[in-house]
């Protein structure tokens, strides 16, 4: 499945009448977003296709090795089942911390010494009290009722915008800060396994220019 956001309109493949030069647009800019084509090419000649050979190429260019591993697959480079423990291991570390959080609820029902945590600095309240604003504005967007209300939609393009400008005031200093982190320029975004289409799609709604894949 293949979605191509355009300032015009959008393209998502079976609805829009089999065009298949749009379609093939999409796929060839999928197939080079997240891993340039040229660089994966010379990976697959190289003839090493282990774990740790993609760990370092996945390193080398910013990207999970999960991304590699389903790139390799989806080219019938490697099997489907093959290093599949790599695209898991990334949500494996996202959820190492729940573990722990259980030990530390066990731990203060059987009375157990924990160790005492600082009071929050004022610096803290503000970003908790930051956060909640934009949970705020976030369960609204999520009412279907607001699905078309412009001024919600325009208050989260606001907060997308000021959010970008304020990572690229932190990556000024980057090499490549003046292609990399535009401020006035908002990045796009792609999402390479989209199912039904539902993220891109809402990424569209908020503003973004929006590529999928599937």
């Amino acid at each position: 499945m293949n979605v191509v956001h355009r300032e015009k309109n959008a393209f998502l493949d079976g609805t829009n009448g089999g065009d298949e030069g749009i379609e093939a647009e999409a796929s060839e800019w999928a197939a080079n977003f997240l891993v340039p084509r040229a660089h994966l090419q010379r990976f697959i000649m190289a003839g090493e296709y282990d774990g740790e050979a993609i760990r370092r190429f996945a390193e080398e260019h910013g990207i999970a090795p999960g991304i590699v591993v389903g790139s390799l697959q989806h080219g019938r480079v490697l099997p489907r089942n093959h290093l599949n423990c790599l695209e898991a291991r990334l949500w494996k570390k996202r959820l190492a911390a729940f573990p722990a959080n259980r030990a530390e609820a066990g731990d203060e029902a059987a009375g157990a010494d924990r160790p005492t945590h600082p009071p929050p600095t004022l610096e803290d309240v503000a970003a908790d009290v930051e956060r909640q604003r934009l949970f705020g504005l976030i369960e609204e967007l999520v009412e279907w009722e607001n699905t078309t209300n412009e001024a919600l939609l325009q208050a989260a393009h606001d907060e997308t915008r000021a959010s970008w400008r304020r990572t690229c005031e932190e990556n000024r200093d980057h090499p490549r800060a003046g292609e990399r982190f535009d401020p006035d320029r908002l990045p796009a975004f792609h999402d390479p396994f989209t199912g039904g289409g539902a993220l891109p799609l809402e990424a569209q709604r908020l503003g973004l220019e929006a590529h999928a894949s599937d």
